[in-house]
Order: structure tokens, then C-alpha cells, then sequence
């Protein structure tokens, strides 16, 4: 379908693309509201209740390709709290400072009782964590890091680590 190789800058753009040309209308309206995993290349797909659901059904019959999901009948995969999109802006300064929060302690409790537990023996693979339970999953596959952890609390805000890297990934327990 394209002539040169799907990358992670252009993923995005393709699969909304192969979604709106060749199964927006195979999949609306009865599935409006669940996740579809797509990739662009072949046009495979698979629909989910969670992101989590769609991604790693998809990620498991297409390893090593990149996937993009998008919520049905939705502008975006993530809409915000129940799907909303109309924030006012002190709603949108409050989450940011809860999530700061949320993150800061993440960070905090990522250095003091975990990183000595993980480096450098997982080095590369990623950790997927709850700041409030303290819980943690590891895994090569990000998602499936966030899918064990994800098990116990279906739902719960995780951070996401790249284990031996600096970065924080968000997840903001849409997905």
C-alpha cells in the first residue's frame, strides 16, 4: 500500500489513513468506543475493550511491526476522562499538577527502592509501575510490562520506565 517502509514518525498518519479508506465503515457504529489496533502496511487489525487488549492481540500475530490504535468513532485513542475533550483550563492546570505529582512520586520511589533491585541485570527492557502500591512488572514489550501490572489493578495510572535510561513515559490508565 505504501512505497516506503512504515516508520515510527509515520505510523500514525498511515493507519488513520488505511482506517478511514478501508475499515472505518466495517467497524462503526457497533464498536464505537472500543480500541483498534491497525498496522498500516498489511491493514491487519484487531479490536480490544483497552488499548492494551487491541495492542497486544495485534503486537502477538505481527511481532516487531508498529501499530498504531485508535478509538473507535473517537478523534483521539486517549480522550481524556471519559472520553471528554471539552476541558476547561483550570481542570486542565489541576490534572497537570496531579500528575506531576503522581509522576514526581514515581520517580522517588523508582530510585530509592527499585533501580538497585533492576539495573543494570534488565537494562533496556521496561518497568511499568504503580507509585501508590508500590507494585512493578517488567518486561521487554512495553505494553506487556504494563498488561502485568495492569492485571492487578485494571485501570490505575502507571509510569512507565525504560530501565537503565532516564525517560518517564506517561500512561495516564486509558489504555
Amino acid at each position: 500500500m505504501f512505497d516506503t517502509p512504515t516508520t515510527r514518525e509515520n505510523v500514525g498518519p498511515r493507519a488513520q489513513a488505511v482506517y478511514e479508506a478501508s475499515i472505518r465503515h466495517l467497524v462503526e457504529p457497533q464498536h464505537t468506543g472500543k480500541f483498534i489496533a491497525i498496522e498500516p502496511e498489511s491493514g491487519r487489525y484487531e479490536i480490544g475493550n483497552r488499548i492494551l487488549d487491541a495492542a497486544l492481540d495485534l503486537r502477538a500475530k505481527l511481532p516487531g511491526k508498529f501499530l498504531h490504535v485508535i478509538r473507535i468513532g473517537h478523534r483521539a485513542a486517549i480522550t481524556g476522562v471519559r472520553g471528554r475533550v471539552d476541558y476547561t483550563q483550570q481542570e486542565i492546570d489541576e490534572a497537570q499538577a496531579k500528575y506531576g505529582d503522581y509522576m514526581e512520586r514515581g520517580r522517588a520511589l523508582y530510585d530509592a527502592e527499585i533501580r538497585h533491585l533492576v539495573e543494570p541485570l534488565h537494562s533496556g527492557k521496561y518497568l511499568a509501575l504503580d507509585p501508590d502500591s508500590g507494585e512493578y512488572g517488567i518486561h521487554e514489550d512495553i505494553m506487556k510490562a504494563g498488561f502485568d501490572v495492569d492485571q492487578g489493578m485494571p485501570g490505575k495510572p502507571l509510569i512507565l520506565f525504560r530501565i537503565g535510561y532516564e525517560t518517564v513515559l506517561p500512561n495516564d490508565g486509558n489504555d
